[in-house]
Formats: structure tokens, sequence, C-alpha cells
């Protein structure tokens, strides 16, 4: 009868184990596409918290104002960041397209000239490697063919997919922005709450992992920002 009765508890302990698995493997990916703007707002608004807090204790700036001056900026820096970005990409994107017939000129005017070198050295090869060079030949031609008649345009389907991942991505970009302004306006109620309710134990090391990330980070930064005054100033000298 024990017996049995550990067999009955292993199995039931092995369908939980199994099932709670499957639940996290299926559900988990899903919660964390949910709450993946909400996690990047906190980052953000972490970041920017102690910009927030200068305004609002040096310039005697509201926080809700601050923060949102504070996203206004940050906000301003992308957008002009990614408005450079694409036009210097689409720039040299229409360049390539002005060079490609230069380009395409040049590449044949090299495999002609291999072609000739090859065909001069062709004629002194035995029969049998003349016949493997003519197989790799056709070989290749066949291959090259069946990749351009693979190559399709967009369809219909496709072009909607990506309008819907446009969307998705401005929806991404607009929750988050909202959840970094709220964060900000009430981090420090939010970081309180979560202190009284935290454990002491969990509460020591957190404190102590943030720590240790702040003397991480700011000790690479430091490294950097020394590193990249002392080559400035070892051009600077060069130069002169």
């Amino acid at each position: 009868m024990k017996d049995s009765k550990i067999y009955v508890r292993i199995i039931v302990n092995f369908l939980l184990t199994i099932a709670g698995v499957v639940l996290a493997v299926v559900f988990i990916p899903r919660l964390f596409r949910f709450f993946l703007p909400f996690v990047v707002a906190f980052i953000i608004s972490s970041i920017a918290n102690p910009v927030v807090r200068f305004l609002e204790k040096r310039i005697k700036i509201v926080r809700k104002h601050g923060s949102a001056i504070t996203i206004v900026l940050a906000l301003a820096l992308v957008v002009g960041l990614s408005y450079v970005l694409i036009s210097v990409l689409v720039r040299e994107f229409f360049n390539l397209l002005a060079d490609m017939p230069r380009l395409i000129e040049k590449v044949m005017d090299i495999g002609n000239k291999l072609s000739q070198n090859l065909n001069g050295l062709y004629a002194f090869l035995p029969e049998d490697m003349q016949s493997v060079v003519s197989s790799m030949e056709v070989s290749m031609k066949e291959l090259i063919t069946k990749f351009l008649s693979e190559i399709k345009l967009p369809s219909l389907s496709s072009a909607g997919n990506y309008v819907k991942n446009i969307a998705d991505i401005l929806l991404f970009l607009i929750v988050t922005l909202l959840a970094s302004y709220f964060f900000m306006t009430d981090r420090d109620k939010i970081v309180i709450k979560l202190k009284d309710r935290m454990p002491a134990s969990v509460l020591q090391y957190y404190t102590l992992i943030i720590d240790n990330i702040k003397i991480a980070f700011g000790g690479y930064f430091k490294a950097q920002f020394k590193i990249m005054m002392i080559i400035t100033f070892l051009l600077f000298i060069g130069l002169e």
C-alpha cells in the first residue's frame, strides 16, 4: 500500500513537472512579448532618472514636466539620429545604383579576361581534365540560373505583413514612451512600495547587485573616457 502511494506521488510530481514545463514554454514567450514594452520603459526610466532628478532639484522643474522634457529630448535625439542614418543609407543606395552599370562593366571585363586566360590553359589540359572543367562550368551555369529563377518579387501578403510589422513597432514605441513617462513621474513611489514589500534578504542581494553593476559600468565608462582623451591628445600632437 505504501509502495503504491509512493509511485502515485512520483507519477503526479512527474506529470506536474511536465505540465509546468509545457506551460512555461507556451506562455512565457507570450507574456514576455506582452510585458517587453514595460521592461524597456522601466530601463529607460532608470537611465533617465538622474536627468529628471537634476531638473527637479537644481532647476526646480516639476517632476512631471521634467519627465516630459526628458522624453521629448530623447525622442528628438532618436528621430534625428534615425533621420541622419536613413538619409545616409538612401544616398549611398542611390549612389550604388548610379555606379551599378560601371561596376557591372568592370566585372564583365574581368570575367572576359579570366575566361580568355582559362581558355588558354584549357587547351593544354588532358581530355579527362577538360571534361571535368566543362562539367563544372555547366553545373555553375545551372546553379546561377536556378538562383536567379528563384528570386521573386514580394507578394501582396508579404507587403501586408511588412505593414503589420511596422504598425506593431509603432504601437510598441507608443506604449514604451507612455510607460516610460509614468515610470519616471512615479518612480520614487514605485521603488518605495517595492522595497516595503520585498523581503530583506532579496532586498540585500538586489542592492548588492545594483551597486556592483554601477561600479562596473562606472569604471568601464571612466576607462573608455580616459582612453578617448589620451588618443585625442596623441592625435592632436601628431597633427601638429
